[in-house]
């Protein structure tokens, strides 16, 4: 019975990211914006049982103005509010190519490795 309890109250949890599947459909959906050239980092989150939360960091094509990034933005929140209506927030910020990304996807994570430090002297 505890079993049962503790998995059906799973979907409750509110911090956690939202499923994989749902995560790349996302990403897909933000890269397929016609200005954008990149998603570099997506964050999801549950706030509830029905309401997600998504930010992103988007590489928008460089000849891109603003007016562009915001109707890239406002096109990004209707497919994704359209598509799954629990989505509740969309907030995608512009960022710069990374340098040697080469128009691939460039993650950022806090996993990644910084050059190792040199020991100064003593």
């Amino acid at each position: 019975m505890a079993i049962t309890l503790a998995w059906s109250n799973l979907s409750l949890l509110v911090g956690r990211a939202v499923p994989d599947r749902l995560h790349r459909e996302i990403e897909q959906e933000l890269a397929g914006l016609p200005t954008v050239d990149r998603v570099d980092t997506l964050m999801t989150m549950l706030l509830g049982p029905e309401e997600i939360l998504v930010a992103a960091k988007v590489d928008f094509h460089d000849q891109a103005t603003g007016a562009d990034i915001e109707a890239a933005a406002d096109e990004a929140e209707r497919r994704l509010t359209d598509r799954y209506p629990e989505i509740q927030y969309v907030f995608l910020d512009p960022t710069r190519s990374m340098p040697g990304t080469d128009g691939r996807r460039a993650r950022r994570t806090q996993d990644q490795e910084q050059e190792p430090r040199r020991p100064g002297p003593p």
